[in-house]
């Protein structure tokens, strides 16, 4: 479900969380302590790298954005694929 998340484009971590309680009408309900986990294997795994922010958030620490790598896209095709 997060690898799916990032075909919408770069996010950190709560805004995934914003995005799939959207997705699913508020039935999945994800902790920024799991989703932040989550987003450390799927880096490790060269899924997702880090990258530029889109925009400004406002004032205070800015958030990491994470973008799909080559391998990320291609391991949502077989995903998709599979479904």
């Amino acid at each position: 479900m997060l690898l799916e998340t990032f075909a919408r484009g770069p996010a950190f971590g709560t805004l995934l969380v914003k995005r799939i309680a959207e997705r699913t009408h508020g039935e999945v309900e994800l902790h920024s302590f799991r989703v932040y986990q989550a987003l450390r294997s799927m880096a490790r795994a060269g899924l997702i790298a880090p990258c530029e922010p889109v925009a400004s958030v406002g004032a205070g620490r800015a958030p990491c954005y994470f973008c799909l790598t080559d391998e990320g896209r291609a391991a949502l095709r077989e995903a998709r694929r599979a479904a």
